[in-house]
């Protein structure tokens, strides 16, 4: 099934997790959870890889993200 779209079940998992984890970013400007501990509630071990594959998927890092849906809120 996965491989009819040209996906792995590992690039699904992948994509939910950082979708998951991009809903957390934008949704955390009143609180201060850090990216790390975001990560890791979405299913990376290493807060380096997460920023890696979360760069690539969206073209900002995590960090850039909260600050962009921070700024919004003012």
């Amino acid at each position: 099934m996965f491989a009819q779209h040209g996906e792995t079940v590992a690039d699904y998992i992948r994509e939910l997790r950082l979708q998951r984890a991009r809903r957390l970013l934008v949704g955390d400007t009143e609180t201060a959870t850090r990216i790390g501990d975001i990560a890791y509630r979405c299913g990376f071990e290493d807060r380096v890889h997460f920023a890696r594959v979360f760069r690539q998927r969206f073209g900002l890092t995590p960090s850039a993200l909260k600050g962009r849906a921070a700024f919004r809120e003012c």
